[in-house]
């Protein structure tokens, strides 16, 4: 799985982040192809799955109800009903966990005057004590908390280190644990929610990143385990 980003052209807090594409392929051809959008009432239906994924990707998880569409009568050429396969919910499972999880340490984006989120080049890294602080990570996605966005619509985001949602109001609390490594001078960050999502920062360097290594299963049992 690999992603992309575009830059967005709206100036609204609503489309502030670049848009992320991301990529699938399948061992037989390692042919890497977008993954599927998925509307509304498809993914109400496939977020009711919890069971492991197969691996299958053209596996069938929901039959359609509507039938073939035909193209061409004479010519014999239809076009089967649309079913909900495991690739749909991949797809689905992706975008959460991106939503749920995809941070960074506060102060490596930067959102300028031309309304444009990019890497900031003068982020020189949290202090120790900084990156052992869930109030100093960010998502990285569109803004969601409201006085977030208000702070962009009154145009003070610009060159702020705090324009982004802070993964310390998440809930249910107790969904993120911080960690350091034996030298002490990098922060683990685990998803509890997630588990398998990760994300690392080298304090006082520009050093940070992610990945998430995991079997797609969202950790529901989590506002009881507290």
């Amino acid at each position: 799985m690999v992603y992309s980003l575009n830059k967005s052209d709206s100036e609204t807090a609503n489309t502030l982040i670049p848009t992320k594409n991301f990529f699938w392929c399948s061992s037989t051809n390692y042919i890497f192809s977008s993954l599927p959008t998925v509307n509304e009432s498809d993914r109400q239906k496939l977020s009711k799955f919890s069971t492991l994924f197969s691996g299958e990707f053209d596996t069938v998880l929901v039959e359609s109800n509507h039938p073939p569409k035909v193209i061409d009568a004479e010519a014999g050429i239809v076009l089967p009903p649309k079913h909900l396969t495991e690739l749909d919910r991949l797809s689905i499972t992706v975008q959460e966990i991106d939503r749920a999880c995809f941070c960074v340490p506060r102060g490596a984006l930067k959102y300028n005057p031309l309304h444009v989120v990019s890497h900031n080049e003068a982020f020189k890294g949290l202090s120790t004590e900084e990156s052992n602080d869930l109030a100093n990570w960010q998502h990285f996605r569109q803004v969601e908390h409201h006085s977030k966005k208000e702070l962009i619509a009154r145009d003070e985001a610009v060159y702020s280190d705090n324009f982004l949602d802070s993964i310390a109001e998440d809930k249910p609390t107790a969904c993120w644990s911080l960690l350091r490594d034996t030298t002490g001078s990098v922060a683990v960050l685990r998803s509890q929610l997630w588990p398998g999502y990760y994300a690392y920062h080298r304090s006082n360097t520009a050093v940070y990143g992610s990945a998430y290594i995991g079997d797609g299963i969202q950790n529901i049992d989590l506002p009881f385990m507290q």
